[in-house]
C-alpha cells in the first residue's frame, strides 16, 4: 500500500496512472487503505466538499472512476 494516496501524488497519463510520488509510507498491508483515503482525504484536495454517507464500506466503481477523473483535472 502506499500509505499517503491521494491526488497529488499521482501523475496521469490518457487516463491512466503514469507515476506515483512520495513513497517513504510505501508498506505491506490492505490497499484498500488506500481506497479508504483517497475517498476521504482526498476528495478535499480534488475540490469536492461533499460528505459521505452510511452506504457501503467501499467506493462503487462509477465513485472511483469520479475521483481518479477529478484528478486529472
Amino acid at each position: 500500500m502506499h500509505g499517503d494516496a491521494k491526488p497529488g501524488n499521482f501523475a496521469f497519463t490518457d487516463g491512466q496512472v503514469s507515476a506515483v510520488f512520495d513513497r517513504e509510507m510505501t508498506t505491506v498491508g490492505d490497499p484498500l487503505t488506500d481506497i479508504g483515503r483517497l475517498t476521504g482525504v482526498g476528495l478535499t484536495e480534488l475540490g469536492i466538499d461533499e460528505k459521505l454517507d452510511d452506504g457501503p464500506a467501499l467506493p462503487s466503481q462509477e465513485r472511483i472512476d469520479a475521483i481518479l477523473s477529478a484528478g486529472q483535472q
